[in-house]
């Protein structure tokens, strides 16, 4: 099909997430988002942070990219966000890859707060956030955050996927 993916779809999520259309891209889950992402973004020695733990596929794919994986740890209310800066004192990444609600492999959800704060170093620092929230929708209690996108749309690449809500 076409390189952006579907138009009819595109359409359909654009609707539904409160954009235009050719702001999305639809792949074959969100690896494969991610993979396009290093291909443009990324060159061998590039710094890209993600929560620690994290999707470990997703890492699999940086390090394919020859990229230096900085893990920022994780608490139940999201990234220390002291070790965050910490991290980025000494270098910003090209992309901070987090998944803010019910992380992938700790189920963490990151407070509204720690959020905020994640944008506001995303802008000072210029880097992008890679939100991928394929877990978003599955909240059975409690208040929906605000997503990255949301707080920051200029500065975030939002990611969802359609399987876990299927399965």
């Amino acid at each position: 099909g076409p390189a952006l993916g579907f138009a009819p779809l595109r359409e359909w999520i654009a609707q539904w997430q409160g954009v235009q259309a050719n702001q999305v891209l639809n792949g074959n889950g969100s690896l494969e988002l991610v993979e396009f992402l290093c291909r443009y973004m990324l060159q061998p020695g590039d710094v890209v942070f993600t929560e620690s733990p994290s999707y470990d596929r997703a890492i699999t794919l940086f390090r394919r990219h020859q990229a230096d994986i900085v893990g920022i740890p994780l608490e139940p209310d999201g990234p220390n966000m002291g070790a965050l800066e910490t991290a980025l004192k000494k270098r910003a990444p090209k992309f901070f890859y987090i998944i803010a609600d019910f992380q992938n492999p700790s189920g963490a959800t990151c407070s509204a707060a720690k959020r905020k704060r994640i944008v506001e170093l995303a802008e000072q620092y210029n880097f992008i956030i890679l939100e991928d929230a394929p877990y978003r929708l599955l909240r059975y209690r409690g208040a929906d955050e605000p997503t990255l996108f949301q707080l920051a749309p200029h500065r975030t690449l939002h990611m969802s996927s359609f399987t876990k809500l299927i399965a």
